[in-house]
Order: structure tokens, then C-alpha cells, then sequence
């Protein structure tokens, strides 16, 4: 449900770490508004037009985590590999329609980010199909989305588990080795999913651990609480593509 947030609008800076991958600073930088794209018009292929990645961020409403998950993750992706990477997001009970909740709303204004045209939809079996990698907010999220696709085992992970993953991974052997040969970030995220699967049971933690809690109707508070722990996971993410320039 509704979105925090506690810094802003990524600044992408910083030497490389143990596990190959760079730091993310998100400080603000002043910027005007950034409009939300509308729901993006696909191809025959069902890709939006020029885009090549395609991410998928669940949660429960579509109205608070994910959407901020959804637009915070496309801008820091997006100052990376502009024009690569398309982010959506949906919801396993969705407020069809919705938009983005207030105290999401506002933690993302604050970055200068203007969730206005934003409007919730359900999970489904064609919202996943042709989707790169799922990112979920809790573990309970991955069940009811491969409860529509059960093939999307090796795609389908929660958002911090994936950014968990990515880093334990890259420090056991760096990314640049492991994905060594592939040149486009298309190539990179296809063959990324088989990666994460073998690594997935070498760092194990305890039931819940990955979840991020909903702040839907709650104080402030939790949706800061919400979107720094969003910002801490989309941080890893965009370091790993981030080393690769």
C-alpha cells in the first residue's frame, strides 16, 4: 500500500565494492517533478517499444509498496541504461483503479517524483507473462504469482531476496565473471535468473526476514520505514547493473 520514502532521486557514484558492485548515493538532486509514465503501449512481441528489461513489482494493494518499489527501481535503473528497463508493478488483491496511497505519495514527491496517473491492477497470468523478473515485497507474494505462472520458479523472487542474492553472489565470484561473454543488459538479466536459483539456497534466512511490511492505513512512519528498506534492496540492484558500464 501506500509508498514512504526517505531520501531521493538516485545519484549513481562510488568505486566498486568486494562483490563488484558500485555504490548508490540517493540524495536529492533538486530536480523538478518526474512524471509517471503511463501504462506503457507494447509491441506485437508484447515489449514496449524500445525497451529490452522487463521487471515486475508485486504486493498486496498496488497501492503503497509497490508502486514505489515500481518507480523508484525504474529511476535508478533508468539513470544506469536509459531507455533499457521497463518497471511495472500490480497487486495479488489489488484496489483496481487506485492510485498511488498518500504516504507513498508524498515520500515520492519529496524525490521530486510525481505518482499522478498511476492506477492499481491485479496480478495475472498475462501481467507476468513475458516479464524478465518478479520482485515481490513478501515471501507470500511469490506463491500467489507462480500460482498463475508455476513456471516462473527461477523468475520470481522477493525484492530483497533478489538484492540479498545478487551481492552474496558477486562476493563468492564476481558478476563479471559469471555473466562474462554477454554484452547487452538483455543478455545479462535473461541469463541472471538461473544464477540467482543456484545461489538462492546458499543464504538462506529466516521466515520473514525478506519480507517489507505493509504500511497500508498506518502512520508516516511505517511507509518511511517501507521505503527505506525498498531503498536499501533497489540500491544493490542498480549496482549491479551499474558495473557493468
Amino acid at each position: 500500500m501506500p509508498v514512504s520514502a526517505t531520501r531521493a532521486v538516485f545519484l549513481i557514484s562510488g568505486a566498486p565494492s568486494a562483490g563488484g558492485l558500485a555504490t548508490v548515493d540517493l540524495s536529492c538532486r533538486g530536480r523538478g517533478p518526474i512524471a509517471v509514465p503511463a501504462r506503457p503501449t507494447t509491441s506485437a512481441r508484447g515489449r514496449m517499444e524500445g525497451m529490452s528489461v522487463r521487471l515486475l513489482v508485486v504486493c498486496t494493494g498496488n497501492i503503497c509498496r509497490s508502486p514505489f518499489a515500481q518507480l523508484v527501481l525504474q529511476e535508478g535503473l533508468g539513470s544506469v541504461r536509459p531507455g533499457v528497463f521497463e518497471v511495472s508493478s500490480a497487486g495479488t488483491a489489488a484496489l483496481v483503479g487506485e492510485p498511488v496511497a498518500e504516504g507513498s505519495a508524498r515520500i515520492l514527491r519529496g524525490r521530486g517524483i510525481d505518482a499522478a496517473g498511476f492506477a492499481a491492477r491485479r496480478v495475472s497470468r498475462d501481467v507476468v507473462s513475458d516479464v524478465d523478473l518478479v520482485l515481490t515485497m513478501e515471501t507470500a507474494h511469490r506463491g500467489a504469482v507462480l500460482s498463475h505462472v508455476p513456471s516462473y520458479l527461477q523468475r520470481t523472487y522477493t525484492l530483497t531476496e533478489a538484492a540479498r542474492v545478487l551481492t552474496a553472489a558477486g562476493e563468492r565470484e564476481s558478476w563479471s565473471e559469471r555473466l562474462a561473454g554477454l554484452t547487452t543488459a538483455e543478455e545479462r538479466w535473461a541469463a541472471l535468473p538461473s544464477h540467482l536459483a543456484q545461489e538462492r539456497g546458499r543464504t538462506r534466512v529466516i521466515e520473514g526476514a525478506d519480507d517489507i511490511a505493509d504500511p497500508y492505513r498506518r502512520p508516516q512512519e511505517a511507509f518511511d520505514r517501507m521505503a527505506a528498506e525498498v531503498d536499501a534492496a533497489v540500491e544493490q540492484i542498480v549496482a549491479f547493473e551499474r558495473q557493468f558500464d
